[in-house]
């Protein structure tokens, strides 16, 4: 060790700014004959590595000596050999300190995670930096080096982890450091002590992210079970989503995708995930996008209402086809005179092609486009995680944007959450959030706030955060639209009536089944809220090509058993026992 050291102290630049000369350059040019052999002989050449080495130790030595040049080495810019040593190595190099010029030893922070697969979407991992940040050669103002980064710096990857980097990262100590005229340093002062970073809390409730985190591939797996082997009726379902949305401020309490990935296969198997067509590494909380399906339909019964083409006891005559344009829809409800909350009920699709179709006929479908916006869709909600996606709001609006055709039957199609329509799981837990709220949403969030390393000082209060948009909405439209959510999950004919039948806690919902692209499967969607009388909280559950939203119900029904089974006030005997949890799902994807 001393040997090596004191060959690469040899000729040392006094800055880290070490420039190659043309001839160090010809070391790196080789002609297309030139085998491996001769390239490592021009490395060992240029590096002045000799002594009695085994080859493989050659390799080691030239490897390390090559990435100190790439990372600027110099009296002012250290290279890192080793990190998380063993105490004995700690002290063999300690004690042999005066034998082994240009060598420290420091400790350091690091980043430890209780569990290795706790919500990874959301926490994210720190990792090293690449090169190409470290001097960004296309744009140095985002060079990490000009921002203050060492090499060897650990930076946040994905999750809060990358979002709130720059409250986490904490500040660079610095030190002089003596060295004699024979390169051995003789003494070293802190000029400057380091400064820990901050501590950032999150809004999310442990034990509610693992319940739901658990339970999606569950329910998953008995949606398969349940199909027989059918693609159509999900015997393909694969992956989802789902969300848990104090909708009094906006915090994520839970935000679960599945999908998922442990940190360990992150750092060592990445690429294998990068890979995987199951796509573990996507976020589909807030990176997938799906059609809404039914669950679309309160969007176009609060827009009906407030513009006055169809009121709260009107009934329409529905029938098994809407046919209108040349298209010949289908609607599987039995065949009656339904109001606006009995047709939210049933789900009738039939319903609400007459109702989008009359908008469209009273040139008030921009009203619909409208309304979904004012409610939370269609837009980013500037959560603290990133590559949030934004979707789309289907509507003449969007067509013309994406330079496409609007046709008038497809006014019938967006009325029932199809065609263009594309949301978030999280843009859907909103949505049902401001639903329960009469109109009014909090955005969503999922930092608390920021504190001092030592909890002293408050760096940053996240505080709820009122939309503007959602003040322009009708309370008496929403009221009736949210009696015809109770009835999805209360009423005979409701579409989610099996899966809160008996539940303790009053359940407002809309199940959906969301055509795919393929037109062969649907994903399963169902977002909800409760108590009904005093909402608290929303869910939203996405489960692709689960084919029914009624199916998808489980996982929001153990999301509100696992919030009201521990908060005292609504802890009664009614509620299911949870002392025991459920089955921990493995982080492959299901079979």
């Amino acid at each position: 060790l001393r040997q090596f050291v004191e060959q690469n102290l040899d000729g040392l630049p006094s800055s880290s700014k070490t420039k190659r000369n043309s001839k160090q350059d010809a070391t790196y040019k080789t002609d297309e004959k030139a085998s491996a052999a001769d390239i490592m002989k021009r490395l060992i050449k240029r590096y002045k590595i000799t002594g009695n080495y085994t080859n493989e130790q050659i390799r080691t030595l030239v490897g390390v000596r090559y990435q100190m040049e790439q990372q600027d080495f110099s009296y002012t810019s250290t290279y890192t050999f080793a990190k998380n040593l063993s105490l004995d190595s700690v002290n063999r190099i300690s004690e042999n300190g005066e034998n082994i010029p240009g060598i420290l030893v420091t400790q350091q922070y690091t980043r430890s995670y209780t569990s290795d697969s706790f919500a990874p979407f959301i926490v994210g991992n720190v990792g090293p930096i690449f090169s190409e940040e470290y001097n960004n050669k296309e744009d140095p103002s985002k060079s990490l080096k000009n921002q203050g980064y060492s090499m060897d710096d650990v930076i946040g990857r994905g999750g809060v982890e990358s979002t709130m980097e720059k409250y986490l990262r904490g500040t660079n100590g610095s030190q002089s450091v003596l060295i004699n005229k024979n390169k051995e340093i003789v003494g070293t002062e802190v000029e400057a002590a380091a400064q820990p970073g901050n501590n950032v809390v999150l809004t999310v409730d442990r034990d509610l992210q693992q319940a739901v985190q658990d339970e999606l591939p569950v329910v998953i797996q008995q949606v398969r079970t349940a199909a027989g082997g059918s693609s159509q009726i999900g015997a393909n379902a694969n992956a989802g989503s789902a969300v848990v949305l104090n909708i009094r401020t906006g915090e994520v309490l839970a935000m679960a995708s599945y999908p998922s990935y442990t940190r360990t296969q992150y750092t060592q198997s990445y690429s294998s995930l990068a890979s995987n067509p199951a796509h573990p590494l996507l976020n589909r909380a807030i990176q997938g996008v799906y059609r809404p399906g039914s669950t679309y339909k309160p969007v176009t019964a609060i827009a009906g209402l407030m513009n006055g083409v169809i009121t709260p006891t009107e009934t329409v005559m529905t029938s098994s086809y809407w046919t209108k344009y040349g298209a010949h829809f289908y609607d599987d409800t039995p065949p009656s005179a339904k109001n606006v909350i009995q047709a939210i009920s049933a789900s009738s699709n039939y319903f609400f092609y007459t109702v989008a179709d009359r908008l469209y006929t009273g040139g008030l479908l921009s009203k619909l486009e409208g309304t979904a916006k004012e409610l939370g869709l269609g837009q980013k909600t500037g959560i603290e995680l990133p590559g949030e996606l934004s979707g789309e709001i289907s509507g003449p609006t969007d067509t013309k944007n994406k330079g496409e055709t609007w046709y008038p039957a497809d006014a019938a199609q967006s009325g029932i959450g199809q065609l263009n329509n594309l949301y978030t799981p999280l843009q859907l837990a909103q949505y049902a959030g401001a639903i329960a709220n009469g109109g009014t949403y909090y955005k969503a969030h999922i930092v608390k706030k920021v504190t001092s390393y030592d909890n002293t000082q408050t760096v940053l209060n996240d505080t709820a955060q009122v939309s503007s948009d959602s003040t322009k909405l009708s309370n008496s439209a929403i009221g009736i639209v949210k009696q015809g959510m109770l009835s999805v999950t209360e009423a005979s004919e409701g579409t989610a009536d099996s899966v809160f039948q008996g539940f303790p806690v009053t359940v407002a919902g809309k199940t959906g089944t969301a055509q795919t692209n393929n037109k062969q499967n649907y994903n399963g969607v169902f977002i909800s809220f409760a108590p009904y009388d005093n909402p608290e909280i929303a869910v939203a559950v996405v489960i692709e090509n689960g084919h029914n939203g009624y199916q998808t119900a489980p996982v929001a029904r153990s999301a509100y058993n696992y919030y009201f089974a521990n908060n005292q006030q609504w802890t009664t005997d009614a509620l299911p026992n949870v002392s025991s949890p459920l089955p921990t799902a493995s982080n492959s994807l299901i079979p």
